[in-house]
């Protein structure tokens, strides 16, 4: 699966370079399906792609890849933090790019919201605390 990841971040660059957006939306849907990639390369793409995003005209591929990267993060936002080899790295990224960080955010808000909501539904979280 490294191996993988490796080859669609290498594929990406030149796609980019190349214009070659219909590769770029198929490196995306491998991305997306296909591959299970280790916590520090997402986190290093997402840098790499993050700062480059000042591009006058975001193109779909792209706002899709920025999705898939700050998704995975976010799914992972413990494992990051919880790791002593990868939460300094992270947090001084994150700091760093206040779109990742607001695109994590994001969906970290949607995930917890529906969090709450499933608590609610199964009365688990229905308000009433004991507090003696």
């Amino acid at each position: 699966m490294g191996e993988a990841f490796a080859q669609c971040v290498a594929a990406w660059g030149v796609a980019e370079k190349l214009g070659m957006h219909d590769f770029m939306d198929h490196i995306v849907d491998k991305l997306e399906r296909h591959i299970e990639p280790e916590l520090l390369p997402v986190l290093i793409f997402a840098t790499q792609i993050y700062e480059a995003g000042d591009a006058a005209a975001v193109l779909l591929s792209q706002e899709r890849l920025k999705d898939y990267l700050a998704t995975y993060i976010a799914e992972n936002w413990w494992v990051f933090l919880a790791d002593d080899h990868l939460s300094g790295g992270f947090i001084e990224r994150i700091q760093r790019l206040p779109e990742l960080e607001r695109d994590i955010y994001a969906r970290r808000m949607a995930a917890l919201n529906e969090r709450l909501d499933v608590e609610e539904d199964d009365g688990s979280g229905d308000g009433d605390m004991d507090v003696r």
